[in-house]
C-alpha cells in the first residue's frame, strides 16, 4: 500500500538510511562528497541502469527515466541523451528519482518480490509538466540523497 504522504522530516530519515546503510556519512566532512548514485542503484539496491527508447511510455515522448519494477531495472531514456550531456546534473537527478520511485514506492510493499508486476508495467514522470504534491516528494527525497540537507 502507498503511503499518501511523507513529511519532511520522514524524507530526511529515509535519505539518511540509504546512504548509511551504504556506508556513506550523513555529517558535514569539510567538503561536499559525491555520491556515486550508479553504485548505489546497482550494488546496494540490486537495480540494473539500462539504456533504451522509452519515447513510447508517453504520447508527448518526454520520458527521461523509468522503472520497470518486475525487471528490476532503471531505463533510461537513450533518445535523450543529448539532454542528458548538455544539462549538468540531469542524467543522476534522474537515476536518483527513478531509485525513489523504488524506495518508496516498491520496497514498501510488503513481499514485494512476490508481487505480480506486468513485465511491462513501468513507472515514470513526464518531463515539462507542474509539480505536484507526491513527486515534489519524489524530488525532495532524490536530493536528500544525492546531497543531505545537513551537508
Amino acid at each position: 500500500m502507498r503511503r499518501p504522504y511523507i513529511t519532511n522530516d520522514e524524507m530526511d530519515i529515509i535519505a539518511e538510511s540509504v546512504l548509511s546503510q551504504a556506508g556513506l556519512s550523513t555529517e558535514w566532512q569539510g567538503a561536499v562528497v559525491k555520491v556515486d548514485i550508479d553504485t548505489l542503484i546497482e550494488f546496494e539496491y540490486g537495480l540494473e541502469i539500462v539504456w533504451q527508447n522509452i519515447d513510447y511510455l508517453s504520447e508527448d515522448g518526454i520520458v527521461l527515466a523509468a522503472i520497470m519494477p518486475k525487471r528490476k531495472q532503471i531505463c533510461m531514456n537513450e533518445t535523450k541523451m543529448e539532454l542528458f550531456m548538455s544539462k549538468m546534473g540531469t542524467m543522476n537527478f534522474s537515476k536518483a528519482h527513478e531509485l525513489g520511485h523504488w524506495i518508496l514506492h516498491v520496497l514498501e510493499q510488503q513481499d514485494y518480490e512476490q508481487l505480480s508486476f506486468d513485465d511491462s508495467e513501468a513507472y515514470f514522470c513526464r518531463g515539462g509538466q507542474s509539480v505536484p504534491q507526491k513527486r515534489y516528494k519524489q524530488i525532495c527525497l532524490q536530493l536528500l540523497y544525492l546531497c543531505p540537507e545537513r551537508l
